[in-house]
């Protein structure tokens, strides 16, 4: 299997996400009363938390013990259990607290909390997958964590529209994408024998819990900007603004997916390999996104309005302000990859991520009294420009990546025709 061919199962794996998201929505929506609806939301939000909480896990793995391939693998394995262990007792909480709000709901909210550790069993292997270069697998999987528990929750609302049916029915589809992340990330923990030792498991708690950190800060900057304008402007705001700030984020779907094939590169990577690397990565992730928004843009012009209904057609002004931001935050995850892999700084990660939600959060509250909608895509794009320009300066300053190199420049923008051209001839 090539490389191209492996970019393009990761391609489609992650391309799944977002209408599953919606079918998804769709199904809880049509099945459920509001009360209902928003306590499975709730639930399922919990849950997702826990996981991001957890899911450094996997990254922090990736650049650990990267002299020793089988200390590596004893600490994957050892790891990914306690990464389990730690779901569970912390979905204990959130399920008596959910139970305390909602009493009768008793079964699916328990069944909801209990997918906490599946979430965070599926991300970590998931990484470690990456971590082999195996794109095509890693695709396969991540549209198994993606469109299997939307067919769980389908399959239970075919059969009985309640809570606990569908509560169910996303669980199992849970535990089928996690099956399918355990057995494809074998390689890694199979191999390890009771003879190899882990290695260093309080420095790999240190940087996962950090990796973790930036990445819950960042799951809350993707949609405090939402909740806001909800506050002050009313949830009909907010639910055209939302659809903006979904279409902007598919921007990343191609970007992310390139980003994804540099994890396996960095962990075997030397330092100046590995700053050349990121260097041609983050140019091609902006003009990638640059293309790719663009498109969207126009297609978005053209379909909002027919697809969603007029009232929509105000998602085009926060929508273009926001698909700046978008396109100047896609090379985040490569920076943030750099700087945890390659050189063991994820503290850096959580800084910048935290600079990017604080950022959001007060201009927020400043522009949406001021432009509403838009005021809140001005403030979200600022906090993804200032997120980022951390990224860049801590790589500039602690690694060799230099400034000038992650400039675009024509040469790149050929290169990108010229992949394109090839792949449609194929």
């Amino acid at each position: 299997m090539t490389r191209s061919s492996g970019r393009g199962w990761a391609l489609a794996g992650r391309a799944v996400g977002a209408p599953a998201g919606f079918a998804g929505a769709v199904v809880v929506t049509r099945a459920l009363t509001q009360q209902g609806r928003g306590t499975f939301v709730l639930a399922q939000l919990a849950a997702t938390a826990i996981a991001t909480a957890l899911s450094g896990v996997g990254t922090a793995l990736v650049g650990h013990a990267r002299d020793n391939d089988a200390a590596w693998r004893a600490t994957s394995r050892a790891a990914i259990a306690v990464t389990g262990v730690i779901a569970t007792v912390c979905a204990v909480p959130v399920a008596f607290g959910l139970l305390s709000w909602q009493p009768h709901l008793r079964t699916g909210v328990c069944l909801i909390a209990a997918a906490a550790p599946l979430l965070a069993l599926t991300q970590s292997c998931t990484v470690l997958v990456l971590a082999g270069g195996d794109l095509r697998s890693w695709g396969q999987v991540v549209a198994a964590q993606n469109g299997l528990p939307v067919a769980g929750l389908a399959v239970a609302a075919a059969v009985h529209r309640s809570f606990t049916a569908l509560a169910a029915g996303w669980v199992a589809g849970q535990l089928l994408s996690t099956s399918a992340a355990v057995v494809t990330s074998r390689a890694v923990w199979s191999r390890a024998t009771d003879d190899e030792r882990v290695h260093d498991l309080p420095g790999l708690a240190r940087r996962a819990g950090l990796v973790g950190a930036a990445n819950a800060v960042s799951l809350a900057n993707y949609r405090i900007d939402v909740a806001l304008l909800a506050t002050l402007r009313g949830v009909r705001a907010a639910a055209v603004y939302s659809l903006a700030v979904a279409l902007a984020e598919l921007v990343w779907i191609p970007s992310s997916t390139w980003a994804a094939s540099l994890v396996a590169r960095l962990r075997t990577d030397g330092p100046d390999e590995a700053a050349r690397r990121t260097a041609r990565v983050v140019r091609g992730t902006v003009v990638l996104s640059v293309a790719t928004g663009a498109v969207g843009f126009a297609l978005a012009a053209w379909l909002i309005s027919p697809i969603f209904g007029a009232a929509y057609h105000h998602a085009l002004a926060p929508l273009a302000v926001l698909l700046c931001g978008t396109i100047a935050f896609a090379p985040a995850s490569v920076l943030a990859q750099y700087l945890t892999i390659s050189l063991g700084r994820p503290g850096a990660t959580l800084r910048a991520a935290l600079l990017a939600a604080t950022t959001t959060a007060v201009l927020t509250l400043v522009l949406v009294p001021l432009w509403g909608a838009t005021g809140a895509a001005v403030a979200t794009s600022l906090g993804y420009a200032a997120g980022v320009a951390v990224g860049v300066q801590r790589s500039a300053t602690l690694g060799v990546v230099h400034k000038r190199d992650l400039v675009p420049q024509t040469g790149d923008v050929r290169e990108l025709v010229r992949s394109v051209s090839r792949r449609h001839a194929r």
